[in-house]
C-alpha cells in the first residue's frame, strides 16, 4: 500500500517515471503475494500500464486526461 500512496503522489507532482518504478514494485509484491491471476495483481498491472502510457505521454495528452478526470469528479460529487 505504501508503494501505491507513494505512486499517487509521484504522479500529482508530475514524476511519471518515478510513479512507474513505485507501481512496478507495487505490482511484483503482490504477484508474489497472490500470484498472477489475481484480481489485485491484475489491478496492479493495470495500474503500471497506465503509469507507463503517462510517462511516454505528451503534456498535451496529459492536461486532457487529467481535465477529464475533474470532470469526471464533478459527476460523481453530483450523485
Amino acid at each position: 500500500a505504501l508503494y501505491a500512496l507513494l505512486a499517487n503522489a509521484q504522479e500529482s507532482q508530475k514524476n511519471y517515471d518515478g510513479a512507474a518504478q513505485s507501481r512496478q514494485r507495487v505490482l511484483d509484491i503482490l504477484t508474489s503475494l497472490y500470484g498472477a491471476d489475481d484480481h489485485r495483481t491484475i489491478d496492479a498491472r493495470w495500474g503500471l500500464d497506465m503509469a507507463r502510457r503517462l510517462a511516454a505521454a505528451d503534456e498535451a495528452v496529459r492536461e486532457r486526461l487529467s481535465r477529464a478526470h475533474a470532470l469526471d469528479a464533478k459527476v460523481v460529487e453530483h450523485f
